[in-house]
């Protein structure tokens, strides 16, 4: 994942500089110049978000921050949290997710992942070594643990 964000960086900053270097030099009509300085800051707000996606900790719940959405669900609705094998067309993925069950049934997959094999169908999530995979399982365990009394 951070390979992912950091070449969308940097490709985002040369497409920047060129952009605002062209608009100086040649001096395009305005309407131009916006469009290509709304298409920049579109870019760089898309990899801010996948740059601060993931799953953070807190003494209120747990947040979960996508590319599109934040999310924070309270500690005291969250029922169980599981390590599982993602599904893909049927067969279990090499990657483990970090699955949270609500008090009322609904199964929220956080935006986390195993690092294993490369998988090109969910690359906006935050890939972790499997050792801090299972750190933070075990800190959201203890959290559970400390709020259950």
């Amino acid at each position: 994942m951070q390979y992912f964000t950091t070449s969308l960086t940097i490709v985002g900053a040369m497409f920047a500089l060129v952009v605002v270097v062209t608009s100086v030099l040649a001096a395009p009509p305005v309407l131009e110049a916006l469009k290509a300085y709304a298409f920049v800051a579109a870019w760089l707000t898309v990899i801010g978000r996948t740059a601060w996606s993931g799953l953070f900790l807190g003494d209120d719940g747990i947040r979960l921050r996508t590319l599109l959405r934040t999310r924070t669900i309270p500690w005291a609705e969250i029922a169980s949290v599981d390590p599982v094998h993602e599904n893909f067309l049927g067969r279990p993925a090499d990657r483990m997710s970090i699955r949270l069950t609500l008090r009322d049934g609904t199964r929220v997959i956080a935006p986390v992942e195993s690092s294993g094999p490369p998988s090109f169908f969910r690359t906006m999530t935050t890939v972790l070594k499997p050792a801090d995979f299972h750190a933070a399982l075990a800190e959201i365990d203890q959290r559970l643990t400390a709020v259950r009394g």
